[in-house]
């Protein structure tokens, strides 16, 4: 169960949540819907990552979205754990980007060839700054000088999220004054149950086709048909995460086939076994589909008052394609002065007692 002081925070909060080794502070802002039968939720918001800390619908006390219970944990074994992620998510085949002729280098993971959310000191692992905050709505700024990450650019990040009945919606959007990659996903993960194995989910996701990887899932170029195998999740399916049926694979999204709402496409439904149900609508082309199957919260506890366990949190992140940089066939991730690139995405929830 999480900490009501958490959970129960009023609306348009803003509090200390924690200090960092640095000795930087870390805060918490608390946004939500006005309750209605479309269903009221409320979540919280850390200025570390403008990271998704905790989303909760009506009087549930356990938390839909895995997160450190505080910031020991949060800044430590459950970093990725709703962050908005980048500036260019997901892997890079040697962290490099040519632009223009000229050579960046992002930091590579140690002892492989590539580099993963852009280091280190990605935008997840950074103190954003507080723009505007209102019961409903929360807007969170970063900037990027030139250099950072290892790539070009004075960068200004805004991450917006907007609580309404029954949904949240996540804008981000950026500029910069010199060409630079740009790829950044919502690092959200998920258990409709509020805890323990995901084992019992039902899942359903827009995508026929799937980036085929190597072995070090890095994508080869090409595109494979998901029909028949693992990741053939067309129709609604039970999710069996395990060993033996790992997911780290990112899935290219089915181009909509009926209207689209908002610049936005129906990516995924997701269904836990007591009933509530998740949709998740973008404008991304690409959804990076990750079990959790390797991650450990080092005994710390999560928002739910227990450690988070391999297999009990799924990641759908809504992305670019990644290594776009050095994959020409791949829809372009660069973004120059004067344009404004734009991310939007959205979840919808549902319970039991709503559908009647």
């Amino acid at each position: 169960m999480t900490p009501p002081r958490l959970r129960d925070a009023p609306r348009g909060q803003r509090a200390p949540f924690g200090t960092r080794r640095d000795g930087t502070m870390v805060e918490r802002l608390t946004i939500g819907s006005d309750p209605c039968a479309a269903g009221r939720i409320s979540l919280g918001i850390l200025t570390l990552g403008a990271t998704l800390h905790g989303l909760w619908l009506d009087d549930d006390p356990h938390s839909l979205s895995p997160g450190g219970a505080d910031l020991a944990a949060q800044d430590g074994p459950l970093s990725s754990f709703g962050s908005l992620t980048g500036p260019v998510v997901n892997r890079v085949r040697g962290g490099r980007v040519q632009i223009d002729g000229e050579s960046w280098q992002m930091p590579c993971v140690p002892g492989g060839g590539w580099s993963q959310h852009s280091g280190p000191e990605g935008i997840q692992a950074r103190i954003w700054q507080v723009a505007d905050l209102a019961p409903d709505r929360a807007v969170l700024r970063l900037t990027l000088t030139h250099g950072a990450c290892g790539l070009p650019g004075d960068r200004v990040i805004d991450a917006t999220y907007h609580a309404t009945p029954g949904a949240l919606l996540c804008t981000v959007s950026v500029t910069t004054d010199r060409r630079t990659p740009i790829n950044i996903a919502h690092h959200a993960y998920w258990n409709l149950n509020g805890g323990g194995s995901l084992a019992g989910h039902r899942v359903q996701l827009a995508a026929s086709r799937m980036l085929e990887t190597d072995a070090q899932i890095l994508p080869t170029g090409r595109l494979l048909p998901v029909a028949g195998g693992p990741l053939d999740y067309r129709g609604m399916r039970v999710l069996s995460p395990g060993p033996d049926n790992r997911h780290d694979h990112c899935l290219v999204l089915d181009e909509p086939a009926g209207q689209v709402v908002d610049g936005m496409r129906l990516a995924a439904m997701l269904e836990g076994p007591n009933g509530t149900r998740m949709w998740l609508e973008t404008d991304a082309p690409a959804l990076q589909v990750y079990d959790g199957g390797t991650v450990d919260s080092a005994g710390m506890a999560g928002l739910n008052g227990r450690p988070i366990a391999t297999y009990e949190a799924l990641a759908l992140e809504a992305q670019g394609y990644p290594d776009a940089p050095n994959r020409p066939e791949f829809p372009t991730i660069m973004l120059d002065p004067g344009q404004s690139w734009r991310r939007r995405t959205r979840w919808s929830f549902e319970r039991p007692k709503a559908r009647g």
